[in-house]
């Protein structure tokens, strides 16, 4: 029972004595929980005494590894691996850099931002006697069935205002939108104008997100909503149609801040999604695939009136915070500016296609319930 993640609560108030540290020995904490049960204990004491700790360790842990911080949350794992599948109580929840509420085991978690070098490392702290609680987490995270169905339905009206947003910028009348020009090249969007309302219901229907709470079968945030836009962008038919041709057009630059950027889809990006753009998408993507730890930094170089200035992406500013109105690129640079068609769905494509593989092998095989055909009484010869 060494690292037990599940401590049973004792049914009795009956006197049960215990050998001076066992209690420790088998949750995996020595001195501090042992000062307060001197010469044997009773069951109920050390259980009232250990709880609290423990929560509180699950809940150190499950911050970690929701904002993406690989050293700490292996720090503490070294201390007690069986923590990578403690859960919060039940209205206790954890807070991201990103501003989602989470409450769900580590591991779940891990799963849930899609940070798939976490999950191993959680994983492979596991003791073999906790495989198949792990495997159950697994299963009970994965979008199958009822969970698939209620998340496409979550997602369906913010990717379809989404698609709403992006036909009024193609439709935008002259005045519409406009830019302040060189060198700052800040775009903004006429009061009244319909760009103005669809970009106003959009930005209403992504911050009721950080209202959920994630637990599990949820996930906080769906990639596609982030590389459907972007394949437009990078398409040239599309990139003339929607956004003028050109970077400096005040479209491509209400796209790149308002709707791609840190006002709009990036800032509800999980945080290893950020560190991935920090490090460079394709140097991400390799490094996963070469089962190498990626980088884990958030500060961006960003142009701001006609320099680069390192600034970190967390915490996360308010929309319309003076500097902060640029895009994250697929390196360590963002830009108030369009920059043309880079390309950067290429890496975002990757680098999920690559995420979902790992995934899919790490959750455990699904049991197929389905009803065995009768055996044949034939046979071809």
């Amino acid at each position: 029972m060494a690292n037990s993640t599940f401590i049973p609560t004792p049914t009795e108030s009956k006197d049960i004595l215990m050998p001076d540290g066992v209690m420790d020995i088998m949750l995996g904490y020595e001195s501090k929980v042992a000062a307060k049960v001197k010469n044997g204990s009773l069951v109920p004491t050390l259980f009232n005494a250990i709880k609290p700790r423990k929560l509180k360790d699950v809940k150190a842990l499950l911050t970690a590894v929701v904002n993406g911080k690989r050293d700490e949350a292996e720090a503490l794992l070294k201390e007690d691996p069986s923590l990578g599948l403690g859960k919060l109580e039940e209205k206790d929840v954890v807070i991201s850099l990103t501003g989602h509420q989470f409450n769900l085991s580590p591991l779940q978690a891990a799963l849930a931002v899609e940070d798939t070098e976490m999950v191993e490392m959680i994983k492979s702290k596991l003791a073999p006697e906790l495989k198949e609680e792990a495997d159950r987490q697994c299963a009970e995270q994965s979008l199958e069935g009822e969970k698939k169905t209620a998340d496409e339905e979550k997602w369906a009206p913010i990717l379809t205002q989404r698609d709403k947003l992006l036909e009024a910028i193609r439709v935008s009348k002259k005045g519409d939108i406009t830019s302040s020009d060189e060198p700052d090249y800040i775009a903004t969007e006429r009061k009244g104008s319909l760009v103005a309302e669809e970009l106003s219901k959009f930005y209403k229907l992504l911050d009721a997100t950080l209202q959920e709470v994630i637990t599990p079968g949820k996930r906080p945030f769906n990639s596609n909503l982030l590389l459907e836009p972007l394949l437009k962008y990078d398409n040239a038919k599309f990139y003339k149609e929607y956004f003028g041709g050109s970077w400096k057009d005040p479209r491509a630059l209400f796209f790149v801040q308002k709707v791609i950027g840190y006002e709009g889809i990036q800032r509800f990006m999980p945080v290893n999604f950020v560190q991935a753009h920090q490090d460079w998408l394709d140097e991400t993507a390799r490094k996963l695939e070469k089962n190498e730890p990626q980088k884990r930094g958030t500060h961006f170089e960003i142009y701001r009136s006609g320099r680069y200035e390192t600034v970190d992406f967390y915490p996360v500013r308010g929309r319309g915070t003076s500097g902060f109105n640029f895009m994250i690129y697929a390196g360590p640079w963002g830009d108030v500016r369009g920059g043309g068609a880079m390309r950067r769905s290429l890496g975002i494509s990757k680098l999920m296609s690559i995420k979902n593989s790992r995934l899919t092998n790490l959750m455990p095989p699904r049991r197929d319930d389905r009803p065995k055909p009768p055996k044949s009484s034939c046979a071809i010869m």
